[in-house]
Parts: C-alpha cells; sequence; structure tokens
C-alpha cells in the first residue's frame, strides 16, 4: 500500500532584506519555499504500486467542524486507463480524512481531491502513481490480486476481474469484527490446533486450510451491549432499540459487541425517548471501532478471503428510523462503509435482514437503500452488493429494474428445507439474470432444524451433517451458482472466557464447529462445481428431466428423496445430486445416443468413481436409465452427486 500525507499549514508572509552579498543565499531560499509550496498542492509515488493494491491519502482539515461525520464529504476524481470515477473518502478522527483508491490497470493514474464545503486542507490537492501488474505467481499467491469479483458475462455465477473463476465458499462469523475474535497481530503458528484464546488471525488460518474463501460478518452491533437493561429493548414510547442475542452465562443481557479496546461503532448516549445510555447516536460515528476493523479487513485481503460483510442487523432500524433523519443517515452509513472499504475485495451487503417482513420499516429501508444507489451508484472498483432477506431478495425488492443496487440475489432462513428451492430457481430463472446464492439454510445443531420434516436430529450426528450438506448441494444444483454460504454455530462468536449457550441447539464456542463434518466437506462442493472448470458457468435447471424428481414419500418440507439437475444447453455436461431415500431415476431430454463418462461422487469424502464401467450411453430419444446407487441400492441411503460429460 503506498500512502501519501498531506498537513495542512498556513504560510507566513515574510520579507527578506537582499544584498548585494546575500544573493546567492536568497535564491536558495527563494527555490526552497517554492518547492515547499507546490510539495503543499500535489503528491506523488516513490515507488510503483501494484494493480488492485490500496492506494491511501491522508489530509488534514484547515478548519474545525462540530461533527465531522455529518459536515464534511471528501473524495478525489481518479483518473487512469478506462477509469475515470468519484472515489469518496470518509473521517477518521480529530482533522483527519482519508481516501482509499487503487488502480484497475497498470499505468499512470492521478487524482484530485475536493470537499463540500470547501476546505483549503481537503480541496485541490492533486497527485499521480504509478500501477505495474502482479505476476501470475503472485495472483496464485493471493487471488484477489486478479481484481474485485463481479458476475460472469452471462449473469449466472462470480468470477474475478481478469476473468479467473470464483465460487464463494463462506462461513458464518457474524461477530467477527468485535472483540469476540481478538486481533493478535501475528500470524499463527502452522501447527496451530483451535481452542481456548483463538484469535482472529488463527480463525481466519483454521478455514484457509478448511477451503473457504469467505466468512460472512456483520460490520457493527451499534446497541448491543451488556449493560443494565435486557437483551430485548424498547425505550420508554415502546420503540425497539435492540434484540440482542443473549451473553452465554448471562442470557438475560445481550452480548457484548465493542472492538477488543472497548470502543463501539456509534457513539452514546442516543436519541431514544429514555434508556439513552443503551441507544447509539447513528449520526455520531466513532473512527476508533472501525480502525480496529481496518486491521481484520486487512488480514483477510492478504489471506485472499473475499469477505460477505453486512452493515448492520435489522434490530437497529425501528429506533433509527424513529428518531434520526433516515434516509440522510443511513444513506450516509453506507457511503461512510463503502469509502473505508472500497479496496477491499467483498461482497458488501447493505443490511442484515433475516426473518424480516414487508412492513413500514422495511419500505422505509428500501427507499434508503435506493436513495444511496440513486446518489453514489456501483461501488467504483465493481465490487457487487447484495442484502440478506428472508426467502429471497426478489420478494422483497424485486428485479434489478426496481432495484438497481442488486447485483447478487440471495435467499436464506426460511425455509430450512425444500421449499427453499422454489426461490432459488425463481431468482435464478428471471430475465437479465444476476448470480445467486442460498445465505446459512442451515446450521448443523441449531435447533431451526426442528422445521424439517423428521425432527430435530441429535447433535453433530450424521444426520445433522447430512441436512446441512443437502442444503449444499440442493441450493447450488436449484441454481445457485455463486456459491454457498454454510451456516455454522460459529455465528453469535461465543468466545474465550465465557461458557457454550446454556439453551441447547443454540450456540456454542465459535472454535468447535470447525471440527463438526459438515463443516470440512464444504470443500468438497467446490470440488465437485469446478471440475469443469468454468462450464458450470453455463448450466441451467433440468430437474423436470429427472423421473422421479420427487421420489415417493419425499415430502416439501424435508430434506430426504429430492434428486436435482443441472445441464448445460448443448447437453454435453450434467451435474446432480440425489438426497438421502432417492429412487433411481431415468434421465430424459440428453443428447440421443450420445455416450458420457459417469462419475459418482462421494459428498462426505471428496472422492470420485465410475458408475458401472464408467459410461452411460443415451438411447435415440435422449434417455438413460440410471443403474443402481453405489451398494447395488434402488434407493439410496446416503446422499450422492453425480456427473455425466459427453465423450467426443
Amino acid at each position: 500500500m503506498i500512502q501519501f500525507t498531506y498537513q495542512a499549514t498556513r504560510a507566513k508572509r515574510r520579507s527578506f532584506g537582499i544584498r548585494p552579498a546575500g544573493i546567492r543565499t536568497a535564491v536558495i531560499r527563494a527555490f526552497i519555499v517554492l518547492i515547499s509550496l507546490t510539495a503543499l498542492c500535489s503528491y506523488s509515488s516513490a515507488a510503483d504500486t501494484h494493480t488492485w493494491e490500496k492506494v491511501e491519502i491522508k489530509l488534514t482539515a484547515e478548519n474545525s467542524y462540530s461533527n465531522p461525520y455529518t459536515d464534511m464529504e471528501v473524495w478525489v476524481q481518479l483518473k487512469g486507463p478506462n477509469f475515470d470515477k468519484k472515489v469518496y473518502g470518509f473521517w477518521d478522527g480529530e482533522k483527519t480524512f482519508r481516501v482509499r483508491m487503487m488502480a484497475t490497470k497498470p499505468g499512470t493514474w492521478t487524482w484530485t481531491s475536493h470537499s463540500n464545503p470547501v476546505d483549503a486542507g481537503l480541496s485541490g490537492r492533486s497527485g499521480h502513481f504509478k500501477a505495474i501488474s502482479w505476476t501470475e505467481a503472485e495472483k496464485q499467491a493471493n487471488p484477489n490480486r486478479r481484481g474485485t469479483i463481479r458476475p460472469t458475462s452471462n449473469g449466472r455465477a462470480l468470477q474475478y476481474a481478469d476473468g479467473t473463476l470464483f465460487f464463494l465458499l463462506c462461513d458464518t462469523h457474524w461477530s467477527a469484527g468485535t472483540w469476540r475474535y481478538p486481533f493478535k497481530g501475528r500470524a499463527p503458528s502452522d501447527d496451530y490446533k483451535p481452542g481456548p484464546g483463538i484469535g482472529f488471525e488463527e480463525a481466519i488460518g483454521i478455514l484457509k486450510q478448511k477451503g473457504f474463501n469467505s466468512i460472512g460478518m456483520i460490520a457493527c452491533f451499534p446497541n448491543w451491549n451488556r449493560d443494565k437493561y435486557r437483551s430485548r429493548l424498547s425505550d420508554d414510547s415502546g420503540v425497539q432499540i435492540r434484540s440482542a442475542w443473549g451473553k452465554p452465562g448471562d442470557e438475560g443481557k445481550a452480548m457484548d459487541m465493542h472492538d477488543e479496546n472497548g470502543n463501539r461503532s456509534f457513539l452514546l448516549p442516543g436519541r431514544c425517548n429514555g434508556k439513552t445510555d443503551a441507544c447509539a447516536d447513528f449520526d455520531r460515528i466513532n473512527p476508533a471501532y472501525w480502525q480496529s476493523l481496518d486491521r481484520k479487513m486487512d488480514y483477510m485481503s492478504a489471506n485472499g478471503f473475499v469477505p460477505y460483510f453486512e452493515s448492520v442487523r435489522r434490530d437497529h432500524f425501528a429506533s433509527w428510523i424513529r428518531y434520526h433523519n433516515f434516509d440522510e443517515s443511513f444513506v450516509r452509513f453506507l457511503k461512510y462503509i463503502r469509502a473505508r472499504y472500497n479496496t477491499h475485495n467483498f461482497i458488501y451487503s447493505l443490511f442484515h435482514g433475516d426473518y424480516m417482513e414487508k412492513n413500514k420499516w422495511l419500505t422505509q429501508l428500501d427507499t434508503a437503500v435506493d436513495l444511496y444507489y440513486q446518489k453514489y451508484g456501483p461501488m467504483p472498483f465493481g465490487q457487487p452488493t447484495t442484502a440478506m432477506a428472508n426467502r429471497a431478495t426478489l420478494h422483497y425488492f424485486g428485479h434489478v429494474d426496481e432495484s438497481g443496487w442488486l447485483k447478487i440475489h440471495t435467499s436464506g432462513n426460511y425455509a430450512r428445507h425444500h421449499k427453499i428451492y422454489e426461490w432459488i430457481e425463481k431468482q435464478f430463472n428471471h430475465a437479465n439474470p444476476i448470480p445467486v446464492f442460498n445465505n446459512e439454510p442451515y446450521y448443523v445443531g441449531h435447533k431451526s432444524s426442528s422445521t424439517i420434516a423428521g425432527g430435530l436430529p441429535e447433535l453433530n450426528s450424521d444426520r445433522d451433517n447430512y441436512y446441512s450438506r443437502a442444503q449444499m448441494y440442493g441450493s447450488v444444483l436449484s441454481g445457485a451458482l455463486a456459491g454457498h454460504v454454510y451456516g455454522s454455530l460459529s455465528w453469535p462468536g461465543v468466545t474465550t472466557g465465557e461458557p457454550d449457550y446454556s439453551k441447547p441447539r443454540r450456540a456454542i464456542h465459535f472454535w468447535k464447529p470447525f471440527a463438526f463434518p459438515a463443516h470440512g466437506q464444504m470443500r468438497f462442493l467446490g470440488k465437485f462445481i469446478l471440475s469443469e472448470g468454468a462450464a458450470y458457468h453455463n448450466l441451467l435447471l433440468a430437474g423436470d428431466d429427472l423421473e422421479p424428481r420427487k421420489s415417493t414419500g419425499a415430502e416439501d418440507n424435508g430434506l430426504d428423496g429430492w434428486a436435482y439437475m443441472m445441464r448445460t444447453t448443448d447437453k454435453s455436461l450434467a451435474l446432480l445430486y440425489f438426497e438421502n431415500g432417492c429412487d433411481k431415476a431415468v434421465l430424459s431430454n440428453m443428447a440421443p445416443n450420445k455416450t458420457y463418462k459417469a462419475q459418482w461422487f462421494e459428498p462426505r469424502t471428496g472422492k470420485w468413481s465410475n458408475v458401472g464401467s464408467g459410461k452411460l450411453t443415451a438411447d435415440g430419444k435422449g434417455s438413460i436409465t440410471m443403474p443402481n446407487f453405489p451398494g447395488n441400492l434402488k434407493r439410496s441411503d446416503k446422499d450422492w452427486a453425480l456427473k455425466l460429460k459427453s465423450i467426443q
């Protein structure tokens, strides 16, 4: 990262008495003054930077402001090869403002700073830097050097800016930005084993070893603190302040969500009617908290992670809407996160809206997000924006023609069984498609599994892990080709010094789910989908060409007995998944008389094996009658994936 710094100063007027004998000294002094004044107005790079690498400038305001967060807007006009955009900056405490930017292509880049209102320390600065390309070896060491992720040309999947495949494999650690995942400032040892005392870097290291490339995290929880009030709290007018997760060991109290130094994301007291000591002032941000979060975001970027990064949880909106100019205040906050992290490769979720329903505050939230997009447009360096939504973003916000900020569709939370797939399919099949993924559909060990037909399985049992695995493959082969967000009992961040939740099927110490089988099996999902390279980008839904698609006894609110198939238009490749309890199937509409290489894929181990002789041939009508499942079973007693690839 290259960092330029400008310290605003007032030039003092001086008169120099120049004598003939001191002409040389006067000339030298004048030259030094000229160079110094020039330096105040421009910056230049002392060394080259790389494409997709953070370049930061620090600006110091000349004037004072009662609330720089609300009273000042700073940006630069950044120009480079095929690039000419505004890049916004942010207030970072006292009189300091920062702008973070990066080059998307090799070459010379120039920038000029602006502010509103105009401030001599913030406006009119300019500079340049030169960007060079990373080597291929450097890109392989960190794929984030390939550029920010964005939709593929057909809109179905995701890729890096240079066209390299990106398939999201994400684990849920919503509170990872807080003290619960302490940042230690050192890389973990190679032989580290997760346990008490685990820090942020160690957790990321374990996840990287297990094949994950992302974590789901919420940027902040402004109203959550272990204070004198209950975890579920309203003010004296009945306006909700928070609906927090209970603190382990004292579950009537809210989980505390400050950083390692006790900083919270916004300042208190807030503007609620009573209980202002629990209600954040959403117009007074606390830069110290975000400086702590910077270290974690930088660490993930350096380790090739692309976090699914959400602004704030839904329970904060009632008080935010009631006591602030929400359209202005929330838009400002979204812009602040954008400005602070726009040089990171991440999926920007504008809000965490699980279990929300269509109501008045959701309408106001939708309006504010639309206003944000109308004012600031897409992310300057191409990162996609989305949101967490109950059922589907399509259900609440429509498609891109209604909500331009939607660059990825998501499903999640309801339902955690077969019924969620109809929403995924609707989003996948929409005209002018955008990528889709399912967001935490099933948590191994969580009480939500009681909604699935068959009842609540034993914690971390084969059945419990199977449900999670079934949702992985069922989601992706229903059209969620962007990837998958694994539901983990790590979600609240129960940390060292706290007991596991006493309530059964809730959550445990965040490092314990790393040992669950399904957690390690996420990498096999990626192995299966990516086994033919970019060919999966062109898969289309073909489940209706399976007979039976739903086996005898299969229930809509279950996770047994359904089969899934996606197939390319030319029918040269098909990927299938059979849940537990599937009857062997007949495939129709394959290429007539075409022979396919046929391989079972074991989703528990990631191993391939031949289907019979390793070949299946379609008849003249394009039908293939599948042989028995492994073990010579006509009905599967466990789940299996299958790949059919035409033999040229």
